[in-house]
């Protein structure tokens, strides 16, 4: 998971120059920027490894966990003596092993706000964005080999807070804004109109930094700004609890942990399948944080100018995994994100024009 943003537009199929009526999408036919590993030392364990990114800086925007174990990266760059204010913003792929996926090849997309990206299960990824209430925001989805799938949505001038693929290939939206809203679109990119109302839930609460996933039962579980709330198959609100986080990544059928504070530096806040806090921890410098399968948490950041991981057993206690303190802090920097996959935690920064992975095996 990760909680970093930068300005840009409306996202595109990556497929050139085009216009989607169905959609309000426009291309711009940007050029991708290549992905390319340096031969540098690994730490050790599945995914480490450095890779040059082409410009002279760059720019993180998210990390999904692939279906096979593998890693989406999307990322922007700015081009030797290029005009940073628009940004070309690439996905590309790596594999199992941590490389890039040649089968993948590097997509580009054009430039957006609040990057919301996430993996499906059949290898491909969803991804939708657009720049806060200027450009109207809008959902793509590609498959295992880069190609624009049918699936388009144009989800209006909204702030688009993360999103969650659904079984059946549709996917849930979480916007946010001055009223948080849940959106279900089937597969095809139209609203579930069987959900909510019109396909839409509104939680009552504003939007902002938040995450939501598929319930166990057909429902909707997330968090909206410090609401945790679950709703049921039909979109109805169920139950809502407040949880004191900003950023937030959810685990098993709605537990998960957040980042807080608790008046003099960052924590960890772990809640359960109801929204009630379980514990919580210091985490300074920590601004990302996220949740595998087995309730495990780790949270990623810079302390005291010094690349920190911080990583909690299911309840609590300090992750001897990652030291005898539970932290593992490796060179000068910082942490951008942190993702739970199929090998362990992954997490991932940017530091010039490199992007810099390390991973811990389970």
């Amino acid at each position: 998971m990760w909680l970093w943003w930068v300005g840009c537009s409306a996202i595109s199929t990556g497929l050139g120059t085009a216009d989607t009526a169905d959609t309000g999408m426009t291309s711009t036919a940007p050029v991708a920027s290549p992905i390319a590993p340096i031969a540098e030392p690994a730490v050790g364990g599945f995914g480490d490894g450095v890779f040059a990114l082409a410009g002279s800086s760059v720019w993180p925007g998210a990390l999904a966990a692939a279906s096979d174990g593998g890693l989406f990266v999307l990322y922007a760059s700015c081009p030797e003596d290029a005009d940073c204010d628009s940004l070309p913003w690439s996905l590309a792929r790596l594999g199992p092993d941590g490389a890039p996926d040649a089968a993948f090849p590097i997509v580009p997309t054009s430039r957006y706000q609040r990057t919301a990206l996430a993996a499906d299960s059949a290898g491909g990824a969803f991804l939708a964005g657009g720049e806060d209430f200027v450009d109207p925001a809008s959902a793509v989805a590609f498959g295992p080999t880069g190609a624009a799938t049918a699936f388009a949505a144009a989800l209006g001038e909204v702030e688009v807070v993360a999103v969650a693929p659904v079984a059946d290939g549709g996917l849930l939206v979480l916007l946010g804004g001055p009223a948080a809203v849940v959106r279900r679109l089937l597969p095809d990119g139209t609203p579930d109109l069987a959900f909510g109302v019109g396909g839409d839930t509104a939680l009552g609460v504003s939007g902002g930094a938040g995450a939501l996933s598929p319930a166990d039962d057909g429902g909707v579980v997330g968090v909206a700004r410090g609401t945790w709330f679950r709703l049921g198959p039909d979109g109805a609100v169920v139950a809502q609890a407040a949880v004191p986080v900003g950023a937030v990544a959810l685990g098993p059928d709605g537990a998960g942990a957040g980042l807080g504070w608790d008046g003099a530096e960052t924590e960890v806040v772990a809640f359960d399948g109801a929204g009630a806090v379980r514990w919580r921890a210091a985490a300074p410098g920590a601004v990302a944080v996220d949740v595998d399968a087995a309730g495990r948490v780790v949270a990623a950041g810079s302390d005291a100018g010094v690349r920190t991981l911080q990583g909690f057993a299911s309840d609590g206690a300090p992750d001897t995994a990652f030291g005898p303190a539970g932290r593992a802090q490796d060179g000068l920097g910082g942490w951008t994100w942190v993702e739970a996959t199929t090998h362990g935690f992954v997490a991932a920064g940017v530091e010039g024009d490199v992007l810099r992975l390390r991973s811990t095996a389970r």
